[in-house]
């Protein structure tokens, strides 16, 4: 699942209430799993941030200390018999660092 926004208002920090939407079990994409733990990933793209990053969001560090580390993963329970769990990740910036096919091919 992913968004994109092109606001430079959206800098290389994650705003973690842009992943709520993203939640798989109100948007009615998960029904009831039969006892297998789903993955799910989610991305932001931030594509009017000024300086690139890419980051793995860390929920424990984010609700102890301001900004979000960027080694973790979050793990949510379903309200139906199964779950899944989420890795988030917040991409900012255009830069052929983050995003590879940025840059030009050789010999082009």
């Amino acid at each position: 699942m992913f968004q994109v926004k092109n606001d430079a208002k959206h800098s290389n920090s994650p705003q973690l209430n842009l992943f709520h939407p993203m939640d798989p079990c109100s948007l009615g994409i998960l029904g009831s799993p039969a006892n297998v733990r789903i993955i799910v990933i989610r991305i932001v793209f931030a594509l009017g941030a000024k300086i690139p990053s890419l980051t793995l969001v860390d929920y424990d560090a984010s609700t102890t200390k301001k900004g979000c580390s960027s080694l973790a993963r979050m793990e949510s329970t379903c309200t139906t018999e199964g779950g899944y769990t989420t890795y988030d990740f917040w991409v900012s910036g255009l830069s052929p660092k983050v995003l590879v096919p940025v840059e030009n091919e050789p010999g082009a």
